[in-house]
């Protein structure tokens, strides 16, 4: 990580992991597909309606993910082996309690909740009985996406990727079956998916256990500490911060939009949300590939390489965001009908996704400098990033709609990148800043650089 050309590394660990990243995005895209061929636009909405809860697990799992990710980058380019192993082994325990623990709690409240986010009285029950199977599911995929995290350490994401592979498809095809075959209905789907998930964790762990890891976990490790979870939470926060915003972001969509269609909005708003995350997991492959290399090298102190890394990132992110705009300009019919043919939800699909869409190509400027300022342990720049998207999204859904009516619910997403956009250029500057100076030689840390963003 410290020496190929950047180029060839950056594609050789951005290419699987943007591939691990869609992979894992079908694991909703399929949910939604066979729910809405088998079940129905009402089964749409049911699930539409607890997947909030679904982010709130998969945020739970990054937020110690990625901290062991920046941690253990850092600790091997520094040559500290053992710190590494450390990190990830606490925030694989971490992840797997932590779920459990906010599942339960989840659990004890999921009736009145689900009617918060959106579940009216003739879909709550359907709800509640695909929360119930993916609550048991969501530990294992927490823990499992802390464990694949020694594999990108490692430099190893085409395994990271041949294991979200293995989940996806076990989903693929213990979906149909269930809904198709058994007629379990939507549970039968949310059953599918908890134990694609169980399945998932148990090949994650014979991997990384593996001969051929030089990096596995260890049991006197796996159990919770207070400085280690102060340490993994700190860096990983933003990105838990982001999920709950982000459910919020749903929780306040299915809300605002009730009054304008009932079950059918909703399930506009499942099918959107659902494509908008297949488009922007190639974004969030890159820069997770990249986040190794950029702790690595920052471990390291090798500036030139930094700052190669930073311009590729920014490159193929600005061009792969602009493709994704384009599809969704151009062929937002085709894109709603996959999950359903429905007239009604194809023309108000199509139109939401237009809308919504209108203004991703930005959406990488505030990523770039976010990615590189949590990859090198400065948390509060990062999520001043991360967050300020995400807040711009829950405000425009909650005041726009006041003026724009249905439509408002959807500007909120362009309300947003346009603000992001805004926010990632001036921390850009300092970001640039450091790079250069850091390349001249001149030893420029960044607790020098940003001494408002280092605490």
């Amino acid at each position: 990580m410290g020496s190929e050309p950047i180029g060839s590394l950056l594609f050789r660990f951005a290419l699987p992991t943007t591939a691990s990243m869609l992979v894992s995005a079908l694991y909703s895209l399929v949910d939604r597909i066979f729910i809405g061929r088998g079940i129905g636009v009402a089964g749409i909405a049911a699930a539409t309606a607890a997947f909030p809860f679904m982010i709130i697990g998969m945020a739970t799992g990054l937020l110690f993910a990625v901290g062991a990710r920046s941690l253990a980058s850092m600790a091997l380019g520094a040559g500290r082996t053992e710190e590494a192993r450390e990190a990830i082994s606490r925030a694989t325990g971490l992840a797997f309690l932590g779920t459990a623990l906010a599942g339960i709690l989840i659990w004890a409240f999921s009736r009145p909740l689900l009617s918060l986010f959106g579940a009216g009285a003739g879909i709550v029950d359907q709800a509640r009985g695909f929360l119930g199977w993916t609550l048991l599911g969501l530990p294992f995929q927490s823990a499992t996406i802390a464990v694949a995290t020694s594999l990108q350490v490692q430099g190893r994401p085409r395994a990271s990727l041949a294991l979200n592979l293995a989940g996806s498809l076990a989903n693929a095809l213990l979906e149909p079956l269930f809904i198709f075959v058994f007629h379990w209905g939507l549970s039968g789907a949310a059953a599918a998916t908890a134990l694609a998930q169980v399945l998932s964790l148990g090949l994650a762990l014979a991997v990384v256990q593996g001969r051929s890891s030089s990096l596995g976990l260890e049991l006197r490790f796996l159990g919770p500490r207070l400085a280690w979870l102060g340490r993994l939470g700190a860096i990983g926060a933003p990105v838990f911060l982001v999920n709950l915003v982000s459910t919020a972001v749903l929780v306040v969509a299915n809300r605002a939009i009730a009054p304008w269609g009932g079950d059918l909005a909703l399930a506009v708003v499942g099918v959107v949300n659902t494509v908008g995350m297949v488009v922007s997991y190639p974004l969030y492959g890159i820069t997770n590939g990249a986040q190794p290399l950029l702790g690595y090298n920052y471990g390291a102190q090798k500036w030139g390489r930094l700052e190669r890394l930073c311009v590729l990132v920014g490159a193929w992110t600005l061009g792969l965001s602009a493709l994704a705009q384009a599809a969704a300009m151009l062929a937002p019919r085709a894109l709603i009908s996959v999950f359903n043919a429905d007239p009604a939800l194809v023309e108000m699909g199509s139109h939401a996704l237009r809308l919504f869409m209108m203004a991703f190509s930005l959406f990488p400027l505030s990523q770039l400098p976010a990615v590189y300022y949590q990859s090198t342990g400065r948390p509060l720049a990062a999520g001043i990033l991360m967050l300020g998207r995400s807040v711009a999204m829950v405000a425009g859904m909650l005041v726009l709609p006041r003026w724009f009516g249905l439509d408002g619910v959807y500007y909120a997403g362009p309300l947003a990148d346009i603000l992001g956009a805004a926010i990632g250029i001036v921390l850009l500057v300092p970001m640039v800043r450091e790079l250069k100076a850091g390349r001249e030689g001149e030893g420029f840390r960044s607790t020098q650089a940003l001494p408002a963003m280092s605490a």
